[in-house]
């Protein structure tokens, strides 16, 4: 049985919040079943996302490059 990951983009410029979304992830009890990408930009953001099929997106709305609403 072939089980598809499922494929997270945590977006934020604090290194230590995208740690603590894999280190939860890992712990999971579906451990290896999720692909976690990241990125503190939303410009690289943007560049993730249009060359990858994610799943969930999880932005900061407060990101060096963009704040608040403009950022979604």
């Amino acid at each position: 049985m072939n089980i598809r990951k499922t494929n997270i983009l945590p977006v934020d410029d604090d290194p230590q919040d995208r740690l603590l979304v894999k280190t939860i992830l890992a712990k999971s009890t579906l451990p290896g079943q999720f692909k976690v990408d990241e990125t503190g930009t939303l410009s690289e953001a943007t560049q993730y996302l249009s060359s990858g099929d994610y799943d969930v997106v999880l932005l900061d709305l407060n990101l060096p490059d963009s704040s608040g609403i403009d950022t979604i």
